[in-house]
This record gives structure tokens, C-alpha cells and sequence, in this order.
């Protein structure tokens, strides 16, 4: 499988919060109170990793821990070996959930201002010329395709669990770290190879997008920046971070763009 991809990605504070727990990793970087675009072209089994993950506990534990989870996972990529069957692929997945789980829980007892502190993660990556969605938490995948927007990734919230819309939605029951049993954390993983197209955009994105603004508007304002009648294309991820500071940014927002150009 070749593949050309164009990313594009911000990181931002919000406006209530005095430091930002998200980060992003964007093929072996790490991004955090930034903007960042890359190109590049993978060609047969090449890897990539575009991640979110959106931190929790304390003034410096969140922003720890996802830098702890998407280090983690970039270096646990790198050393898979190849031609692993499917079912071992997801099996050594959940083992790297577990095992990343147990190693945050670590350093927040070790180092207390740390403590209880966790993350979750989510998006998109590539292993053995396949394309893979990973989600552990609320932070979401999306897929915009023909004008139409399409949530991927499924929140692990007690909201959605028990589609009680009364209750808060950052009360998640799946997370790396935040002191949950080790047993009860798992990752949503699959396959997506077969359902990706030229052309097709996925919008990655923190907690901190979606609670701020709703997917009617995130599905408008992504067609609205693709189909601008200007003379350059406007800035979608400027244009979604910036609705979700507008409607009152009461969390970190980061929404990574990752645009699949072309996909033979």
C-alpha cells in the first residue's frame, strides 16, 4: 500500500485552563501548545502514528501522563516485528494498554504530586500495510468523506455507556492511569484499511473540540473551510480550535487533521 498524507495539527490551552494536558504525536513528534504540518509518503509496510491524548490529575500530572502514554506507544510501534497474525496484533495491543496503565500508576506513586494521574488516547496508525484506529477514552476519531461527518472511535463515558445524558461527560470508565484496576482497562482497536479512500480526512481531537462545539457544527465548519470560494482553502483546524474557544474553551483543545491525499 502506498500512501500520501498531509497533516495539520494545533494544540491549544483553551481560555480557562492554566496549562494544557493534551499532546500530540504526529509521526514520532511530539506537540503540545503548538501548530505543526507535515507531508510525506509511506510506502508498502511503513509505520505512522497520529495520536491524541488529552492528560488528567493535578496541575502537572495530566500533562505527564499523555506525554508518558504517546512516548510509550511510539516506542512500543517501533518495535513490533513484522508479520505478526491479527489476532496476536491485538493481543500485544492490549498488553501495551495494560502494561502503559500500570507503568503511569507507578509514577504517580512514586512521585505523589503525580498521583491519580492519567490519560486517555486516540486516532490513527500504521502496521504491515494496514491502517488501524485506537481508542482508549473520550477524546474522538472522526471521519469526513463527500460532505459528511462520521464519528469512529466510541467514548468510553459512563454518558454513553448508559446513555444518561444527565451525567458529566468527562466521567470516563476507561483510561490509562486515574488508579482504575489494571483488569478493566482494554484499548479499542481495528482495522480500518479497507473502509479508508483518497481524499478521506480525520479529524482527531480532544475532549476539548467536541464538548465545546456539537458534530453538526464540526461537520459544517470542515466542509465550509474545504469548499471556501477564496483563493486558498481556509485554515480547518484554525477554524475548529477557534469555534471551540468562541463557544467558552473551558478545556485543552487539540484537533489533528490527518488528510489520506491519496491511497493506492
Amino acid at each position: 500500500m502506498n500512501i500520501n498524507l498531509k497533516c495539520r495539527l494545533i494544540s491549544d490551552v483553551g481560555c480557562v485552563r492554566a496549562n494544557n494536558e493534551d499532546m500530540v504525536l504526529m509521526n514520532g513528534e511530539l506537540y503540545r501548545d503548538q501548530e505543526a504540518e507535515q507531508s510525506y509518503t509511506l510506502e508498502g509496510d511503513a509505520r505512522f502514528t497520529t495520536l491524541v491524548a488529552d492528560g488528567m490529575g493535578g496541575t502537572n500530572g495530566g500533562e505527564f501522563a499523555s506525554e508518558l502514554a504517546l512516548q510509550y506507544f511510539d516506542q512500543f510501534l517501533a518495535r513490533v516485528p513484522e508479520g505478526l497474525s491479527d489476532e496476536d496484533f491485538h493481543e500485544l495491543i492490549d498488553r501495551w494498554a495494560k502494561q502503559t496503565h500500570q507503568g503511569i500508576v507507578s509514577r504517580g506513586i512514586e512521585q505523589t504530586e503525580y498521583s491519580n494521574m492519567g490519560t486517555t488516547l486516540t486516532g490513527l496508525f500504521g502496521y504491515g500495510g494496514r491502517i488501524y484506529l485506537i481508542n482508549i477514552g473520550d477524546s474522538r476519531t472522526y471521519r469526513f468523506r463527500g460532505g459528511v461527518l462520521k464519528r469512529l472511535s466510541r467514548d468510553h463515558s459512563m454518558q454513553e455507556k448508559y446513555h444518561d445524558y444527565s451525567l458529566p461527560s468527562n466521567m470516563i470508565y476507561n483510561c490509562l492511569g486515574g488508579g482504575a484496576p489494571v483488569e478493566e482497562v482494554f484499548a479499542d482497536l481495528t482495522d480500518i484499511t479497507d473502509q479508508v479512500m483518497s481524499e478521506d480526512r480525520f479529524i482527531i481531537c480532544s475532549d476539548g473540540l467536541h464538548d465545546m462545539i456539537d458534530d453538526d457544527t464540526i461537520e459544517r465548519i470542515v466542509d465550509e473551510s474545504l469548499n471556501s470560494e477564496e483563493v486558498e482553502r481556509q485554515d480547518t483546524v484554525k477554524e475548529l480550535v477557534e469555534a471551540a474557544k468562541k463557544a467558552g474553551g473551558k478545556d485543552n483543545v487539540s484537533v489533528l487533521l490527518v488528510h489520506f491525499v491519496s491511497v493506492e
